[in-house]
């Protein structure tokens, strides 16, 4: 089976319309990051009486389509990867979270439709991502790019700042000094982080959740899949304790203690 090939614009339009945030792990979502997952596996293409099945299990329409809008929501990669093929259980959450998807479905389209329209927005996309998954853009190159969509809010706040005061982060992204609100090693109980000889230094942004900048783990570190010390189950080295992902959650989520 030939996988559905997203348009810059698709991916572009169910991530700004789903929340920018991953919606397997609920952890904030870089667009740069972000993959399209299909919550009715793709794979049920080539199975019609197991489609038809789960159709009628959550009461779906009979126009409904596996590759639409009704269907895609944002996520990471590895989340994307780990889910693969999987069909869920039913359950009413996820009959709520598709009901959602087909009640704003014409919405995301017209968005869509708006960004495909701007054939120039559209390049600058796949510009963008481009040097987004390289890791190698820098200021003059945003400036460029700012002055491909001629200017405006973007270019005020970003590149007419002083560029002093923006710091590259080395996952590519950029950050803004007012916009940090915690600093300091890893924490980590390593003596090196991963991919790193050392500790490393880590930034945390005012854009992050509040359990992410308590964890004060490098992003790498807190993306690793580990054996959980609590639970004993594979997850993130960042969800240990976490409620609803760790099967022994902290008591208290706020300090993330017992």
């Amino acid at each position: 089976m030939n996988k559905y090939q997203f348009s810059h614009s698709e991916r572009y339009a169910v991530w700004l319309n789903h929340g920018k945030r991953c919606w397997l792990c609920e952890e904030p979502l870089r667009f740069a990051d972000a993959s399209i997952d299909h919550v009715i596996p793709e794979s049920l293409l080539e199975d019609k009486p197991e489609f038809d099945r789960i159709v009628d299990e959550y009461d779906l329409p009979k126009t409904f389509q596996i590759n639409s809008f009704a269907n895609w929501l944002p996520t990471h990669l590895r989340c994307n990867q780990q889910k693969s093929n999987k069909t869920f259980k039913f359950t009413y959450s996820l009959k709520i979270i598709i009901e959602k998807l087909l009640e704003k479905k014409d919405a995301v389209i017209k968005s869509e439709c708006h960004i495909k329209k701007d054939v120039k927005k559209d390049k600058l996309f796949a510009k963008i991502q481009t040097e987004l998954n390289k890791k190698s853009i820098t200021i003059e190159e945003l400036e460029s790019f700012v002055e491909d969509l001629g200017g405006g809010l973007f270019h005020h706040t970003i590149v007419a700042s002083d560029t002093s005061q923006l710091i590259r982060l080395d996952n590519g992204y950029w950050v803004h000094k007012r916009d940090i609100v915690a600093t300091g090693s890893c924490t980590c109980e390593r003596n090196s982080c991963v991919d790193h000889q050392n500790k490393v230094i880590c930034i945390w942004d005012n854009t992050l959740p509040e359990w992410v900048i308590k964890k004060r783990l490098y992003w790498k570190c807190y993306d690793e899949i580990i054996k959980c010390p609590r639970c004993n189950e594979q997850h993130k080295r960042g969800h240990i304790g976490r409620e609803n992902i760790c099967l022994k959650p902290y008591q208290d989520q706020l300090n993330q203690c017992d």
